[in-house]
Parts: structure tokens; C-alpha cells; sequence
């Protein structure tokens, strides 16, 4: 299995909330766009600064965060990306999604392969099943 990491299941793992993928690690390939990776460090960040997570779990979750991120291909934001998150799509996307779901749909389309979408979030979930990928998380 081919699967398209979304931030969502990362940071959840992560964080060890309720409800992780069940079939984590399950995958002969993981792929995650550029921004999965910005998408975390500002939550860590952001968790630092409001003093929600002290320091030892901090660097905990950023070493695990780490370790996650390279397990992945990291796909670049590149303008036939770009593009594709700013076409219309069947349901209501917010910016970051939209570049998520872009960014699994090229990939998929440029490497000739069939990929599992991988999130949590139901909206977008539903945006991916409705391009026509799998989804597993929701």
C-alpha cells in the first residue's frame, strides 16, 4: 500500500490521542506534502508557547515528528500543485487541505500509482473519496 500521510494523523499519533490510524506503519510507501511538516512544527510551537506541553514533551513530540517525517517522500509545493488546490472541488476546502488533497491527486497522477489517503479530518476525507481515492481514518 502506497498511502498520502495527512497532518492530521501524524499530529494525532504524535500526541498519542484517542483514536489513532489503526493501521499505522502498514504501508509500503508514505508520501506527505511539504507543508505536513510546517503544519506540525507550528502546532508544537504554538503548544511551547502557550506553555500547553512542557519542555521534555516537546522535544519528545519533535523527535518522533522527525522520525515520522523520514519515513516520508516529501512532496514539494510546485505550481501544477498550486494549481490543482485552486481548482474547484466538490465540497467547501480551506486552503491547507486543498493543498493536501492537490498534493496526494499530482503525485498519484505522476507516478502512475493508486494511493490510500490517509486523515482524520472528515471533511477532507470526504473531498478524497469524492476525487476518487481511498481513504482510511475517518
Amino acid at each position: 500500500m502506497i498511502a498520502y500521510l495527512d497532518t492530521s494523523v501524524l499530529l494525532r499519533k504524535i500526541f498519542k490521542e484517542k483514536h489513532p490510524l489503526k493501521n499505522w506503519g502498514q504501508w509500503t510507501e508514505i508520501c506527505t506534502s511539504r507543508i505536513t511538516e510546517i503544519e506540525a512544527l507550528r502546532k508544537l510551537n504554538n503548544l511551547r508557547l502557550s506553555r500547553t506541553i512542557s519542555d521534555d514533551d516537546n522535544l519528545t513530540c519533535h523527535i518522533e515528528l522527525r522520525n515520522a517525517l523520514a519515513q516520508c517522500d516529501k512532496i514539494p509545493l510546485t505550481e501544477k500543485i498550486l494549481l490543482r488546490a485552486s481548482d474547484p472541488f466538490y465540497t467547501s476546502l480551506g486552503t491547507l487541505d486543498a493543498l493536501h488533497l492537490a498534493s496526494a491527486l499530482v503525485y498519484q497522477e505522476e507516478y502512475e500509482i493508486d494511493l490510500v489517503f490517509l486523515t482524520h479530518d472528515k471533511q477532507l476525507g470526504r473531498e478524497a473519496m469524492a476525487m476518487g481515492l481511498e481513504v482510511n481514518g475517518v
